[in-house]
């Protein structure tokens, strides 16, 4: 168990998408597009994971993970 506890902390500690407290507290009331263009202009050219853009859109997680997972559908089949 204690090793579980110890990489629970490091992946709350890893932030490729760095946000000032203004942005942070901006984040809370803003709507999910506005939140995606932020995560946008904030993520770095060479890796993010899925749980720091889920991190940062809080509330609104689950239904960006939803839409993530579901771009593969519209794409038409020929």
């Amino acid at each position: 168990m204690r090793g579980s506890k110890n990489k629970v902390k490091e992946v709350q500690n890893v932030s490729h998408i760095d946000l000032s407290k203004k942005e942070e507290n901006e984040l809370q009331a803003e709507s999910l597009g506005e939140k995606i263009e932020l995560i946008i202009q904030k993520m770095p050219e060479n890796e993010v994971t899925l749980v720091e853009i889920m991190d940062i859109v809080g509330a609104d997680s689950l239904l960006l993970l939803t839409v993530i997972l579901s771009l593969i559908f519209l794409i038409p089949v020929s």
